[in-house]
């Protein structure tokens, strides 16, 4: 969730030092001010930053420090972050977990439905063809007729031969390509922001360390 924050009062804070809190935020433009430790050290945190990270994963997290928005450059106070709460992150976990195993059901499918089709398309053998070309003389024909006529065909007549439908390979080759450059996208715009978020995640846990 996106979150515009306009307020330059300290008494309306985000964190406030000693006040469990279970959202974690990543500022994406302008500054948050920080005031953290007995001491009240300052500093700010801007784009990119983020705060309280471990409120994502412990349920005991307590702040050690506060935090407001502070005035930009024109000194209009104003921030834009994202808000995400522990409930949120575990659900985002858990439709990966989902999304991975969907994915896995739906490649088998896939593998099932082109057997299936390779399978219809194997070619048949007429049931009146004994597999040399030749069709079998009737029974109430006299045997040495029977076999004239059979030794005539065979030599004037070249053997049958059934071409089995060719499967549509490259129609199917193309979209199963098309297919996978979508899914590649996607997978890598996803991985982006996650590799983002990590890296915000892992300064802030640097950050929040004592030293």
């Amino acid at each position: 969730m996106i979150v515009v924050a306009s307020s330059t009062d300290s008494t309306e804070l985000i964190y406030e030092r000693g006040v469990p809190a279970n959202f974690c935020t990543v500022v994406l433009s302008g500054k948050i001010m920080v005031m953290a430790g007995s001491d009240k050290f300052r500093s700010d945190v801007s784009n990119w930053g983020v705060l309280a990270s471990r409120a994502l994963t412990d349920p005991a997290y307590v702040p050690d420090f506060s935090a407001w928005v502070l005035p930009n450059q024109n000194g209009v106070g104003g921030c834009r972050c994202i808000k995400l709460d522990r409930k949120a992150f575990y659900n985002a976990v858990d439709n990966t977990a989902v999304e991975r195993t969907d994915r896995n059901v739906e490649g088998a499918s896939l593998a099932v439905s082109m057997s299936s089709i390779a399978t219809k398309d194997s070619p048949c053998v007429p049931s009146g063809n004994n597999g040399s070309g030749s069709i079998s003389a009737p029974g109430n024909v006299a045997s040495a007729r029977a076999d004239g006529i059979a030794q005539t065909g065979s030599m004037l007549q070249p053997p049958t031969r059934h071409v089995p439908p060719q499967p549509p390979g490259d129609v199917v080759h193309f979209e199963h390509t098309i297919s996978n450059n979508i899914q590649m996208d996607e997978e890598q715009k996803a991985h982006s922001r996650r590799q983002q978020l990590r890296r915000a995640f892992s300064r802030a846990r640097k950050a929040e360390s004592p030293t």
